[in-house]
C-alpha cells in the first residue's frame, strides 16, 4: 500500500497486499466520500423510552471490501479485563513531536507507501507517506480504523492503523502541523492546522496493538535519535 507524491496525493496498491488492507487503502485514497445522513441529539425523554432504538450500532463505510472473517462469525469474546490496558501499555508511541523533532535536526520527506515508513539515524530522515487530509478525513479514518481492527486476524499487523497511531504520536498541536505541511507530508485542504491536530489527538482508541514490524522499527528508532540527542 502506497500514498504517492503525486499532485492528487493518490494512495496506490502494491499487488502483495492483502484484500483489507488494498480495500482501506482505496477508501482512504478517497477524499470526496460523501455523507448525506445527519446525526442528530435525541432528546433524554424519549431516548429513555427505548434506548436501543437510539443507541448507536456499528457501523462501516467500506462495503465493498472483501474480508478476511466472515461477517456471520461473532467476534471472540475478551475473558480478560485487563488485556486491553496491557495491550495499550506495550504499543509504540512516538516520544516526541514532528515540531521537537525539527528542532533536534530531524528533517522529514516522502515516502512512496507506508511499507516505505523508515527513519534513518546517519542523516536523521524521517520518511512518511503523503497523506491528504479534508472535512472528511476524520470520520473516514475513524472508520478504517475500526474496520480494520475487526476483519484483520490477531496474527497480522494493523497497517493502516499502525500508521494512524504513529501519526497521533507525531502531531499534537498546530505547530507540528505546520511542520509536517511544510515538509509536503500533509496536503490539506479546507482545514486549519488546529483542526488537522484534533483529528490525530483524539482518533486512535485500540482494542490490541498495531504490530506493523516497519512503523515500529522506525518509531523506535526516532525516540532513540531524540533521547540520544537530548541526553549529549
Amino acid at each position: 500500500m502506497s500514498l504517492s507524491s503525486s499532485s492528487s496525493s493518490t494512495i496506490s496498491t502494491h499487488p502483495q497486499d492483502d484484500p483489507v488492507v488494498a480495500g482501506i487503502t482505496e477508501i482512504f485514497n478517497n477524499p470526496d466520500i460523501d455523507f448525506p445522513e445527519c446525526v442528530f441529539k435525541v432528546p433524554n425523554s424519549l431516548s429513555a423510552s427505548k434506548p436501543e432504538a437510539y443507541c448507536p450500532q456499528v457501523t462501516c463505510i467500506l462495503k465493498e471490501i472483501p474480508t478476511t472473517r466472515s461477517n456471520k462469525e461473532p467476534l471472540p469474546p475478551d475473558d480478560h479485563p485487563t488485556r486491553r490496558s496491557e495491550l495499550i501499555s506495550a504499543r509504540h508511541f512516538v516520544y516526541s513531536t514532528s515540531s521537537k523533532l525539527c528542532d533536534v535536526g530531524v528533517k522529514f520527506s516522502s515516502s512512496d507507501c507506508i511499507t516505505g515508513i523508515m527513519f534513518d539515524p546517519a542523516t536523521a530522515l524521517f520518511k512518511l507517506p503523503i497523506v491528504k487530509l479534508n472535512n472528511n478525513s476524520e470520520v473516514v479514518i475513524r472508520n478504517l480504523v475500526a474496520y480494520e481492527e475487526m476483519y484483520k486476524p490477531e496474527s497480522e499487523p494493523l497497517v493502516f492503523t499502525g500508521y494512524i497511531e504513529m501519526m497521533s504520536g507525531i502531531i499534537q498541536t498546530a505547530e507540528d502541523v505546520k511542520v509536517l505541511r511544510g515538509h509536503q507530508v500533509l496536503d490539506i485542504e479546507f482545514l486549519k492546522d488546529d483542526e488537522v491536530a484534533k483529528i490525530f489527538t483524539g482518533v486512535i482508541k485500540l482494542v490490541r496493538s498495531a504490530n506493523a514490524p516497519n512503523i515500529d522499527k522506525a518509531i523506535t528508532d526516532v525516540n532513540n535519535f531524540y533521547n540520544g540527542t537530548c541526553k549529549g
